[in-house]
């Protein structure tokens, strides 16, 4: 597959990053989108100087046909919730993309925030995702379990949930906003309710973390 976005996670050691680079077959113009998280450690800041470095290295010289643009984004894992926010927010912009995602180094809670943006993202087209085998220098490809696991939050109930992300609100004004009959839309906020995406505060119907994850 021809890699137009390829995304990686970075720990204290650029070379898994760099594995996953260079085994991708790049686009002209790819992107590398390197997740690392808010902690600072020199570490940390020294594998990015380094991993920026070397592919400069790699693809720098004049007859290279790939010219690949790094991007670093910050996740802040406390709480774990907006890290995945901020991944999903990211990965969404490349749904229609061919995508690689390399959980090649970092934290486990980066690599899990990582991987729950992964499933929580509508992908037009399927990423390639990996994993970095440590111990024995290579990566494991992950079935495309998202490709099972769709969001089962779909119709009235991601209308609703979309609504609430803006404030909350009462039964009656989803009603109007949504143009249902309250009866319906008492059905699917009970639903939700149930699953802990939304929670009742008096009259007025709030979306929780895990909410907003699949709004």
């Amino acid at each position: 597959m021809l890699v137009e976005v390829l995304f990686l996670t970075l720990g204290f050691e650029p070379g898994p990053a760099l594995r996953a680079v260079a085994s991708s077959v790049l686009a002209r113009d790819a992107r590398i989108v390197v997740f690392t998280p808010t902690f600072r450690d020199e570490r940390a800041e020294r594998a990015f100087r380094d991993l920026n470095s070397i592919v400069g290295m790699m693809f720098g010289g004049e007859h290279s046909l790939v010219k690949p643009r790094i991007e670093r984004v910050n996740l802040n894992l406390e709480p774990i919730s907006e890290a995945i926010l901020e991944a999903k927010r990211v990965m969404s912009k490349y749904v229609d993309k061919n995508v690689a995602i390399h959980l090649s180094g970092g934290m486990r809670a980066l690599c899990i925030a990582v991987f729950i943006a992964y499933l929580l993202t509508p992908w037009r087209k399927m990423p390639r995702l990996y994993v970095w085998l440590e111990g024995y220098g290579r990566s494991l490809e992950i079935p495309p379990v998202t490709e099972i696991l769709q969001p089962i939050v779909i119709g009235v109930k991601r209308e609703i949930l979309g609504r609430l992300l803006r404030e909350p609100k009462t039964i009656g004004q989803l009603s109007i906003e949504l143009d249902k009959d309250p009866s319906v839309i008492y059905r699917h906020v009970q639903w939700l309710q149930e699953r802990k995406l939304v929670q009742r505060e008096g009259k007025l119907i709030k979306i929780t973390q895990l909410g907003r994850l699949l709004a």
